[in-house]
């Protein structure tokens, strides 16, 4: 057990059958090179609560070697803590699971601020997380649902060969642009990170917000072939979707608006591919430079939908007086409906902790 004021020197090894246990209002300061390994079957719990969080904090100015769970059965399940200039990660068949924690000041890319490799799955909820280069998972059942990331340096979630069950939902992802010389940072990217490309990525964007971003608001490529985007709005990003590779994508309910080159690319980047499709229903495009950039056999099919220049049945070009809240009200069953993005309660806690720094 670890309780009030530690430093820790070199990492904490916790084995099969062992369980670290670290209790409300604890101060964890890590020297470099020193962290906390669940391995073989070992569990870390780190049990803050609200009023007396659990921080995880450098004993220096350098960064520390973070938490860690490898190996089947292995785990770290931590609510109500602060990680800082480190990372939380799974690999090899353990599990992740991080609850309402703020996770801040760490632009390293490899790991990554929170990373699930071929692990067992990955749960984010209800988290900050900010100043940071990316989420990262690779065959990796991950959920991260309403949650604030902002200030990333690469893309804000990054899945590779992501299988069935991969959710981002109802979270805010925002403000990469607000950083000088970050131009290529995506909201949410699906590719694959072997080559030949193998299983492609699988996935669903659900109610999120994702707005001023260098990139692409949703990125799909290398041949994926079930990514979803339902009622997610997608504002002030240079590109809204882009489906690239040969990959499919179906978008319902989404607004798109005020993307500085166009709301939907559809593209190829590797030579041997073709462009993607997306097929969309439901949508409301406006007020983008363009509607759509679609090159090398790309496809794009939407119906039903207020969006400029593109046929399709139930198409319309008219304006839809989009309210405050983005809601379209000159046009019915098309765009966002209710709140997006993460809830009013994460979003006041994202902008004290901001305060903080």
């Amino acid at each position: 057990m670890l309780s009030g004021a530690v430093t820790v020197d070199s990492t904490i090894v916790v084995g099969d059958g062992e369980t670290l246990e670290i209790t409300a209002g604890t101060v964890v300061r890590f020297r470099s090179g020193a962290g906390l390994l669940a391995r073989d079957g070992g569990i870390i719990r780190v049990h803050g609560t609200e009023l007396s969080p659990v921080r995880l904090f450098p004993a220096d100015a350098t960064p520390w070697d973070g938490i860690l769970a490898s190996g089947d059965g292995s785990k770290i399940v931590a609510d109500w803590f602060e990680l800082a200039s480190s990372f939380a990660r799974a690999k090899d068949g353990a599990s992740l699971e991080l609850r309402n924690g703020y996770l801040h000041d760490y632009t390293i890319s490899v790991p990554p601020i929170v990373e699930g490799d071929r692990a067992a799955s990955v749960l984010v909820s209800g988290c900050v997380v900010r100043d940071y280069y990316e989420l990262h998972f690779y065959r990796t059942v991950a959920v991260i649902e309403n949650s604030v990331l902002s200030s990333m340096r690469g893309d804000g979630i990054d899945f590779d060969n992501s299988p069935d069950g991969c959710v981002v939902r109802a979270c805010t992802l925002r403000d990469s642009s607000a950083l000088d010389a970050i131009d290529n940072a995506d909201g949410i990217d699906f590719g694959t990170l072997t080559y030949p490309y193998g299983d492609g990525s699988r996935g669903l964007v659900d109610s999120c917000d994702i707005h001023d971003l260098s990139d692409k608001g949703v990125s799909v490529g290398e041949l994926a072939r079930g990514v979803k985007v339902t009622n997610t709005l997608i504002r002030s990003t240079n590109v809204g979707i882009a489906s690239k590779d040969s990959s499919i994508v179906t978008v319902e309910r989404t607004t798109i608006v005020g993307t500085k080159t166009c709301a939907f690319n559809l593209y190829e980047e590797r030579a041997e591919l073709l462009g993607g499709k997306i097929t969309g229903t439901g949508l409301v495009v406006w007020n983008n430079l363009a509607t759509a950039v679609i090159t090398s056999g790309g496809i794009l099919d939407v119906t039903g939908s207020c969006v400029p220049d593109i046929a399709g049945t139930g198409n319309v070009a008219v304006d839809p007086s989009l309210d405050s809240s983005f809601i379209a009200t000159t046009v019915t069953n098309m765009g966002i409906e209710g709140k997006v993005g993460a809830s009013d309660i994460m979003l006041e806690r994202a902008e004290k902790a901001e305060a903080s720094q």
